[in-house]
């Protein structure tokens, strides 16, 4: 008994240390109209990836519209958090957030796939993601880290400035 006792409170105390203060607030199927053009694509993966931020009401509801989602975005209170916008595709099998973590300045952000019984397609379907965090931490992030396989793939964060130009 005291042995499940202790590997309890254990597993306790490590669910403590992940980082509670995220969370997936959006996922729909939509993409920026210019996605190929300004997506971050690295030589030997063909996954491109699109990570912008907001720290602000009206950052939050120019990247909504960049992004194309749909309708207005839901009322956030700016004083603790940000969110981080990710668009990315997927297959026929639905990406998913699996964890994120913050590690040293970085954001490390897992995506899985939900495979179904008939397996996936490898087609381009639009995802995207819009993350909550910290605030300060979303205001100092420059990269947020992908798995693809055994490599860390390191992506920028773009503003709307930067795309602009």
């Amino acid at each position: 008994m005291k042995r499940w006792l202790i590997s309890l409170l254990y597993i306790v105390v490590l669910m403590g240390c992940t980082s509670n203060d995220s969370s997936v607030v959006v996922s729909e199927n939509v993409l920026p109209d210019e996605f190929h053009e300004v997506a971050y694509e690295q030589e030997r993966n063909t996954r491109q990836y699109l990570v912008m931020k907001a720290s602000d009401s009206s950052t939050l509801d120019q990247l909504w519209n960049y992004y194309n989602f749909q309708g207005e975005p839901k009322e956030r209170e700016f004083e603790d958090k940000g969110v981080i916008f990710i668009g990315t595709y997927e297959s026929s099998c639905k990406v998913v957030v699996s964890s994120i973590k913050k590690k040293e300045t970085e954001i490390h952000v897992d995506l899985d796939h939900e495979i179904g019984s008939g397996g996936c397609e490898d087609i381009a379907v639009p995802r995207s993601f819009v993350i909550e965090w910290d605030k300060d931490e979303v205001k100092e992030l420059s990269f947020v880290v992908f798995k693809e396989g055994h490599d860390d793939i390191r992506v920028p964060v773009k503003s709307l400035e930067e795309i602009a130009d």
